[in-house]
């Protein structure tokens, strides 16, 4: 499982983490330009191997695989919501945004560096 996954759908009823990896995956699959402005390199820089964006949604509808920024900006898009990803280390924010939609939800999620945690108010 998918602490990212696990942590977003905390904020949306009635789907828990696996639902809402399936549906983000869907998403990238119809919307490829949220991969466009990624260099695929980039975003598996931790893996020796090379994909196509079809291999990356591919990859990522596995439960073991962990999502990062691309797939929040995809929850960002389907939920309309404004995501803050909190950095325990830093103290640092970073903020996602639907890129047409008007923002309805406000999400906040830590990164504790190799981890996500939901920030509940």
């Amino acid at each position: 499982m998918s602490c990212l996954y696990r942590s977003l759908s905390h904020f949306i009823a009635h789907m828990d983490e696996n639902q809402l990896r399936q549906c983000i995956c869907n998403y990238l699959e119809t919307n490829p330009s949220l991969m466009e402005d990624m260099s695929l390199a980039d975003i598996v820089a931790l893996e020796d191997v090379s994909y196509s964006k079809d291999d990356y949604v591919r990859r990522m509808r596995n439960t073991s695989t962990w999502g990062g920024a691309i797939e929040i900006k995809a929850f960002c898009d389907l939920f309309g919501a404004n995501v803050e990803v909190r950095v325990r280390s830093t103290q640092e924010s970073i903020h996602f945004q639907p890129s047409q939609s008007v923002s309805t939800m406000n999400v906040r999620i830590e990164w504790q560096g190799h981890h996500f945690e939901p920030i509940v108010s």
